[in-house]
């Protein structure tokens, strides 16, 4: 069902023709370019996030308590990242994209200090070496996720400040792209969280979805 639904999202990005990106929308080709980039980078690195709880499971590896309560945390923050995000594309929402930089810095301080008391956890044997590395890697990956974010608010701030558009057509795709990323980072969120790992079967047909769009806008 999953893979029915991602073919049936595909067909509908790539539907994207030369009247969504036609002479008067030349302008906006190269900020649509940049956008579709950097939300291809949040599916690859929520993708990411499902390959670490595979590992996890697979190596019967568990977080301490400690280390869950932190990641819970950031996992919220990150959750408001990308409410904001999504919002102020979807809507050319100046407010939602001015919500997001602070955010983002407080993602890096809670990352910056998992760090430091996973070390310490680390030295008093409550943690143990791999999970220090699955560990390093979910924090690259959050950290990640919340940079391409802030891009993504940047360019929406950019085009609200300067009036700019895009036309019904590329907004309908556009849309149809960020609701199948959306479902890429609840669902890598689930898999991380819960250890729902048929999450992780779901997660390819949505990325085939992004990568259509992408190759469809740059064949124009």
């Amino acid at each position: 069902r999953a893979h029915g639904r991602g073919r049936g999202r595909c067909r509908s990005l790539l539907s994207l023709s030369a009247q969504a990106l036609s002479t008067p929308d030349s302008r906006k080709i190269s900020k649509m370019l940049h956008t579709i980039g950097d939300f291809e980078r949040l599916g690859d690195h929520a993708a990411n996030l499902v390959e670490a709880a595979q590992e996890l499971q697979e190596k019967g590896l568990s977080f301490s308590h400690k280390a869950k309560a932190e990641l819970a945390l950031l996992q919220e923050a990150i959750g408001e990242i990308l409410n904001f995000t999504t919002k102020a594309y979807a809507e050319n929402n100046g407010e939602e994209a001015r919500m997001v930089e602070p955010i983002e810095q407080c993602v890096d301080h809670l990352v910056t200090d998992i760090k430091a008391r996973h070390i310490d956890r680390l030295q008093s044997g409550e943690c143990s070496i791999p999970l220090g590395f699955v560990l390093s890697d979910v924090l690259n990956n959050f950290e990640r996720i919340s940079d391409h974010s802030v891009n993504l608010v940047g360019a929406a701030e950019e085009m609200h400040e300067k009036h700019l558009t895009f036309t019904d057509a590329a907004k309908d795709e556009l849309t149809v792209m960020i609701g199948a990323v959306s479902e890429i980072l609840d669902l890598s969120q689930n898999a991380f969280r819960e250890r729902d790992l048929s999450a992780a079967t779901m997660v390819e047909p949505l990325e085939q979805v992004v990568d259509g769009l992408r190759d469809t806008i740059k064949s124009h």
